[in-house]
């Protein structure tokens, strides 16, 4: 499977070929750090097209790589998207956020911390889900 658009990542991370899964987030976390000309419009596909549900499951089964990838994603999204940060909200993306914080080591730790903090930026209702959590 070739992963060359949006839609082709999230589409293997929704998929069950783990190299297929893994090929869709190197894509996405490639165009998450701006390698590509990654766009708003981008981070708007990804929610639309179901890409967070898939990614916040990567955070629990991933592996370190896996994960920090994943968070940049998410970090992108949190900070750059106001529906991502309900979407990210709604799926349940604080628990697992919050057990990196916790748990977690090294950039794993941080970057979870900072898509914490994007979450809650500007979005009272994500800060208290933060703080309840």
């Amino acid at each position: 499977m070739v992963v060359d658009s949006v839609a082709a990542a999230v589409a293997a991370l929704q998929g069950d070929d783990g190299d297929a899964k893994r090929q869709g987030l190197e894509f996405l976390w490639s165009q998450s750090l701006g390698y590509g000309g990654f766009s708003d419009s981008d981070l708007v596909r990804i929610r639309e097209r179901g890409g967070i549900p898939p990614l916040l499951a990567l955070l629990e089964s991933g592996g370190w790589q896996e994960t920090c990838d994943d968070l940049q994603v998410l970090l992108r999204l949190a900070r750059d998207d106001a529906e991502s940060k309900v979407a990210i909200r709604e799926a349940g993306g604080i628990p697992p956020l919050l057990k990196l914080v916790k748990s977690g080591t090294g950039s794993a730790h941080s970057t979870a911390a900072r898509a914490l903090r994007m979450l809650a930026r500007d979005d009272d209702d994500n800060a208290v889900a933060i703080a309840l959590a």
